[in-house]
């Protein structure tokens, strides 16, 4: 009630007995009448009507169901349905088929579905309040972006993965691609630096634990070969954080959007073309007391060129530069990125490569 300490309200209005009303918090509008301790008669159906959950006479449904997911069904049914709805159909059933299979995958996958449920049941439960905070609104559009190339792609290349025999490290190579290309993108799109480097920050920890707990499953060795136990969820773990650390000083300190976005576009393609080069066609490996032995030439020739292909395209088009700066520019960080690639120890190229690489276009653009 306006102007007051007290929740809003809505009645319950059961309309087979007339008079019977009960005050029920406008949260719980989605729940069922039987919780609050209203008759109930053989074939009734609940529906939201004007803010009220009314009581109609109607067949009963779906057996087999618990009578609490019989009235959740029904509300669909009745076309009154909202999000939260919806979303308490959908985990009510996903939940129930989950109870059904002993298959520990299905279990993975209907905890996931559940999360993703209970956190929309959540934002939209308190929409109007977070909807008028612009952090809040900034990041989830980010995310939005991300997830919104990233998933198809990942759908894409898992099924590559599964049905071909395209080598591990092809595999590994090509979702960097895409994880860099659209973290890029994400970038380049984004209103605010907080909202880019907090949506880095959300994906790092989803990405981490659904990771640590696949990785106990038979399949999780057959799509990706790791180093050693653990690497990938590390890897992935430490690209994100370094994508936030990256937007934070290029775009947050400097003000320089688009060259966190370039930064971080040369670093990803130019390592994966040093790994999709150089490991089958790597014969010439880069003999040196500052190297570890195990890099070539070969590889390491095609992480300049596509480091800086992928610099001068940002820099040319999304930053307006004149053509010889961008060239002098992309060309210094291309090639100060590759020589930390290739005398940074493989445990730490990570950080070192792309920290080179902003710094140097930060220099000189």
């Amino acid at each position: 009630m306006a102007g007051s300490n007290e929740p809003d309200i809505c009645l319950v209005r059961n309309q087979n007995q007339g008079e019977t009303e009960k005050a029920v918090p406008m949260m719980n509008r989605p729940r069922l009448l039987g919780e609050y301790g209203i008759p109930r008669t053989k074939g009734a159906q609940f529906k939201l009507e004007d803010g009220f959950l009314s009581r109609a006479a109607h067949g009963a449904i779906f057996a087999g169901l618990s009578i609490r997911e019989k009235e959740v069904l029904r509300l669909l049914l009745a076309g009154q349905s909202n999000a939260h709805t919806v979303a308490t159909a959908a985990s009510l059933i996903s939940a129930r088929f989950a109870n059904r299979v002993n298959n520990r995958t299905v279990g993975l996958v209907t905890g996931a579905v559940l999360t993703v449920l209970g956190a929309a049941m959540l934002i939209l439960n308190y929409w109007a309040y977070l909807s008028q905070i612009p952090l809040f609104t900034q990041t989830l559009s980010c995310f939005g972006v991300f997830l919104a190339y990233i998933l198809p792609t990942l759908a894409i290349l898992i099924s590559i993965r599964f049905l071909t025999k395209v080598p591990s490290f092809v595999f590994r190579k090509l979702l960097h691609i895409a994880a860099f290309t659209f973290s890029a993108l994400m970038i380049l799109t984004a209103q605010s630096w907080q909202a880019t480097a907090l949506a880095c920050v959300i994906a790092m920890l989803i990405i981490y634990p659904i990771l640590s707990i696949c990785e106990k499953e038979a399949w999780y060795a057959k799509l990706f070969v790791q180093k050693s136990p653990g690497e990938v969820k590390r890897s992935m773990f430490m690209i994100f954080l370094v994508v936030a650390g990256i937007v934070a000083v290029a775009w947050g300190a400097f003000d320089q959007q688009i060259l966190s976005a370039a930064a971080i576009l040369m670093w990803g393609t130019g390592d994966a073309a040093a790994a999709l080069v150089g490991i089958p066609l790597g014969r010439h490996k880069v003999k040196s007391k500052w190297t570890d032995g195990k890099k070539s030439w070969e590889g390491s020739t095609a992480m300049l060129l596509i480091s800086f292909l992928s610099g001068l395209a940002v820099l040319l088009l999304a930053q307006k530069m004149e053509p010889l700066h961008a060239m002098y520019a992309a060309g210094a960080a291309a090639f100060l990125g590759t020589a930390a690639e290739l005398f940074s120890p493989s445990e730490y190229d990570t950080i070192t490569v792309p920290i080179t690489i902003a710094a140097v276009l930060l220099l000189l653009v």
